[in-house]
């Protein structure tokens, strides 16, 4: 029986996953999706309504180039429903992912080599269409730098790392010049302009309050992206909202 996967196995696992520095023409490429694809409220509107649940991922991969798995969070996937998702999509379709809970809400970041390991293992099976890894700390935790040095020393180099930070004592100067000597990046949650933050990488979270469509704009400003195409869905399961697509 194998021994348990460390985090060295996980760095020459990488492959073709791994993360190389962009070029500089390309520093400002935008991804958008959502925060999943399974939900049942997008039937018949979002989604034929003849079409099976298996092919949703397909379908939705047609109109997005990205989507955040917040399932992982919770439970560990098998490796071969990982395998499926990454089939199921073309080939510059990239997922991002959200940690485990038992790191970021249980542990809080402390003893968490085995448990990195255990939660990057069965997602190798994205290969090159495996994207950042988001960490969400739990909203009471507040900033504490040294922890917090400490975790991403253990994370596996060459892949990308993105935290959420909930608490408003996490936004300042050494945190921020911390995750950017790593090259971890950050969320945002809401609209632009973001936080000052430093490094290339940053995730930005637009919930249902403010509204989407008055951020979209600023962030394609921002950005210098151009929009193309559009779809019409139900974000939070109460009303739904046009948005433009981004694509890289």
């Amino acid at each position: 029986m194998p021994g348990p996967v460390k985090i060295s196995d996980l760095t020459l696992a990488a492959g073709a996953g791994t993360h190389t520095p962009a070029p500089a023409a390309r520093s400002r490429d935008v991804r958008v999706g959502t925060s999943g694809w399974i939900y049942r409220q997008w039937r018949g509107g979002f989604y034929p309504q003849a079409l099976s649940q298996a092919k949703w991922l397909g379908h939705y991969a047609g109109v997005f180039a990205t989507s955040e798995i917040n399932a992982t969070f919770y439970r560990l996937p098998t490796q071969a429903a990982v395998a499926r998702w990454r089939e199921a999509t073309p080939p510059d379709f990239e997922f991002a992912w959200k940690a485990s809970r038992y790191i970021t809400h249980m542990k809080r970041l402390r003893d968490v080599e085995p448990s990195i390991a255990r939660v990057y293992a069965p997602m190798l099976a994205l290969g090159a269409k495996l994207g950042p890894t988001l960490f969400q700390l739990p909203p009471q935790m507040s900033c504490d730098l040294p922890r917090l040095r400490d975790f991403l020393a253990l994370l596996p180099p060459g892949r990308r790392h993105v935290l959420e930070f909930r608490h408003p004592t996490w936004y300042a100067d050494a945190v921020l010049q911390t995750l950017a000597d790593q090259d971890v990046g950050a969320l945002h949650l809401g609209p632009p302009p973001c936080p000052r933050a430093l490094g290339r990488q940053r995730v930005l979270r637009l919930c249902p309050r403010p509204r989407p469509r008055r951020a979209i704009p600023r962030l394609l400003s921002a950005t210098r992206a151009r929009p193309v195409g559009g779809a019409s869905f139900d974000l939070a399961g109460r009303r739904s909202r046009r948005l433009r697509v981004l694509r890289q």
